[in-house]
């Protein structure tokens, strides 16, 4: 597995676990047919299944098609499909792509794959607020968020079978005034011919890895159908975990009270709920079963 080749081990000793550089490494993965295969075997159980818990999300040029996303949902690969060709046929042959979420919960395979390579990523710490193990598929040019960052670094592994091209452009190297305000994107622009020559392009070819930091802008170009797995590692949240703890321990009582008709009812059964001994009390074991959890995903260590 690539997790032993001496240049993933530099790179994550060199970048962990912040990951706030762009590295390309050119054909790390051997055998990208391996990867692909599992996440194919874990769409097809998904869509299988009825797709209850999928998170899918197709779209058509930048616009997100809630009919495509039906259809996928709906339409499990046959056999041995490439998922380039599954996407192709759902979408009538019309240039598409589709996102899936955790994809490596649905393939014990990639799941174990996962726990190896997010445990690799971060040496000797736990990754409390856990990871997304995703795919990308694309029938089409350029991909739907245009040049766009994110809020995480995004380790990107291309599997192909078509290249795709990258362009990254360096910290604060897009003036704000050229970007607009997306709803669903943030600031985001559609106009490249204006903004790629200030940006670095990269050649992705099957095997290829790239890190791509948190708030870099990026933008994809498919030169043929493809396929890339993603990795986003989620940085510590004190706050989430936080209200996340309070919830699953309490969200029952909560809800099981009366609705409140004034501010001062909803004061008092907030206060009185956190005052209560018995209430709280099982607030540690509640703790470990979110501990246990991530350690099953492989975030924590064993």
């Amino acid at each position: 597995m690539f997790v032993e080749d001496s240049r993933w081990r530099q790179f994550v000793e060199e970048w962990a676990p912040g990951y706030e550089e762009t590295v390309f490494l050119p054909g790390l993965v051997t055998d990208p047919s391996v990867i692909s295969g599992r996440i194919a075997a874990a769409v097809a159980t998904a869509t299988a299944a009825g797709g209850k818990g999928l998170r899918l999300r197709g779209f058509r040029g930048s616009e997100f098609d809630f009919k495509l996303t039906e259809r996928l949902v709906r339409t499990a690969p046959q056999g041995a499909q490439p998922l380039t060709e599954w996407l192709a046929e759902n979408a009538d042959d019309r240039p598409a792509c589709v996102a899936v979420n955790d994809v490596s919960s649905w393939d014990l395979g990639l799941g174990a794959f996962a726990q190896a390579l997010v445990r690799s990523l971060i040496p000797g710490r736990d990754l409390v607020s856990g990871a997304d193990i995703y795919t990308f598929i694309a029938d089409v040019e350029w991909t739907p968020f245009g040049i766009h960052k994110d809020d995480e670094p995004s380790l990107i592994f291309h599997l192909g079978p078509g290249v795709k091209e990258l362009w990254v452009w360096p910290a604060d190297g897009i003036d704000h005034h050229l970007l607009f305000e997306n709803p669903s994107l943030g600031k985001v622009s559609f106009d490249f011919d204006r903004l790629l020559p200030g940006a670095h392009r990269y050649t992705l070819t099957p095997g290829d890895f790239i890190c791509i930091p948190r708030g870099r802008y990026h933008l994809f170009r498919n030169v043929g159908p493809s396929v890339f797995l993603g990795v986003t590692l989620f940085p510590p949240n004190i706050r989430k975990s936080f209200s996340d703890w309070m919830i699953d321990h309490l969200g029952a009582r909560l809800d099981a009270a009366h609705e409140p008709r004034s501010f001062d009812e909803l004061r008092r059964l907030v206060l009185n709920t956190l005052g209560d001994p018995e209430a709280m009390s099982g607030l540690a074991t509640t703790m470990e079963l979110a501990a246990a959890k991530q350690r099953t995903a492989g975030y924590l260590r064993p």
